[in-house]
């Protein structure tokens, strides 16, 4: 764990290169994808896998100015079925993964590096939800070949036909979990300062995982990498990990379901248990009457 108090982590940075038209984000998360994760138990390739979509869902929310909550997800078949993430305008984040924990020894690390070999036929939805609205607006790209960065570029370039720069890092050390990102984008109309804009996805790309780790502090990060440009830092935003699942939600969904169907969520005891795939939290019920019995 990371002990240094001037560490910047759980993080996120929104920032310009002035004169270029350009505007980024960087996030770094370290207790609050570890708090998460330790929470799933999963192995670690997953957990890693896991956190760096965190990371991206953090970056990519961070673009929209709203108050709600955005949801990156990525659905299909294969050893992964589901990774997901939210994160609100408030600054929290949760995560889950679905896989096929039997099948995952047959896979090689080097698998993971295509997210094509580990989660076929899918598609990654990016979704907004606006708070005290029933309104959502969704956009979905399949699944590219190598890493989520490629799935995550092409999106951008065919739905919203904004030039985008992309880099996202996970790391594991001694039992924690840490993962970060940073995304650049040209602003529309802009084409003067297109040689800016490739100048700067090449310093982008140039960063390494131990250098994006070993830095203290995230703006001197910026710095090295876009030293050619006036850098401005604006307002950050301090993430932490909290689920919103609560139990009228919950009373309610089980309210909804007829008593016909209902008897299949029953257990021998009598009992129906909802466990929340974010948090692990699990509320049990009694299967007559819906009265709860613990929390």
């Amino acid at each position: 764990m990371i002990s240094n108090k001037n560490y910047q982590k759980d993080i996120l940075i929104p920032f310009t290169l002035n004169g270029s038209n350009i505007r980024g984000k960087i996030v770094r998360l370290g207790d609050t994808t570890t708090n998460i994760l330790k929470k799933h138990k999963y192995p670690r390739i997953i957990s890693l896998i896991l956190s760096e979509i965190m990371a991206n869902c953090c970056c990519l929310a961070s673009t929209l100015k709203f108050n709600g909550k955005f949801t990156l997800q990525i659905s299909a078949q294969g050893l992964i079925k589901t990774l997901m993430s939210d994160f609100s305008s408030n600054g929290k984040l949760r995560a889950y993964a679905s896989f096929d924990a039997e099948n995952l020894k047959l896979f090689k690390t080097k698998d993971f590096n295509n997210l094509k070999n580990i989660m076929n036929n899918g598609h990654i939805a990016f979704t907004t939800s606006l708070a005290n609205s029933s309104q959502r607006y969704q956009g979905i790209t399949t699944i590219e070949e190598g890493g989520l960065e490629n799935s995550i570029l092409n999106y951008f370039k065919n739905s919203e036909q904004i030039e985008t720069g992309i880099r996202s890092f996970a790391s594991f050390r001694k039992d924690y979990y840490q993962s970060g990102a940073i995304i650049i984008q040209k602003m529309p109309d802009s084409n003067l300062f297109q040689e800016n804009f490739e100048e700067a996805k090449l310093f982008l790309q140039s960063l390494q995982t131990d250098e994006f780790f070993n830095e203290d502090n995230l703006q001197n990060i910026l710095y090295k990498l876009f030293n050619k440009f006036s850098i401005r830092a604006h307002k950050n935003k301090i993430i932490s990990d909290f689920c919103s699942c609560n139990l009228k939600k919950v009373q309610d969904t089980i309210k909804k379901i007829n008593k016909k169907d209902l008897k299949n969520y029953i257990l021998p005891n009598g009992n129906i248990e909802v466990i929340c795939e974010f948090c692990k939290n699990k509320n049990i019920f009694n299967g007559n009457n819906l009265e709860l019995l613990k929390q």
